[in-house]
């Protein structure tokens, strides 16, 4: 719920619309979306990626896999990409490869 009502603060209403209690993402941006499972413990499938989200999954890892996936996610994204983590989460310790952005209640990671 959090999530949704940031969205509605910042996302223009010709891109995303609410829906049936949640949100809806417009056909026209459907079509440049990729959804995929993915097993953290393996390579990033994708390469070029633009946004990369991973909420609440790292707090349950140990300290090298949190630190392999963060760095299997640089390697996925496009220079200026984006990776959305959980509130909870958190690149701090990447910041040669990631520059942190601040938003109300969250941060998102650039990648550099």
């Amino acid at each position: 719920e959090r999530s949704i009502r940031q969205a509605r603060k910042v996302y223009n209403n010709a891109w995303v619309r609410p829906f049936e209690g949640g949100l809806k993402i417009d056909q026209s941006v459907m079509e440049h979306l990729s959804f995929r499972r993915h097993n953290l413990k393996d390579p990033f499938p994708i390469i070029g990626a633009s946004l990369i989200i991973c909420r609440n999954v790292l707090i349950y890892m140990n300290q090298y896999s949190r630190f392999a996936c963060i760095e299997s996610f640089y390697q996925g994204l496009n220079p200026g990409g984006y990776l959305l983590l959980g509130s909870s989460e958190s690149a701090h310790a990447f910041g040669s490869l990631f520059r942190r952005r601040d938003f109300p209640e969250t941060f998102i990671y650039e990648r550099r």
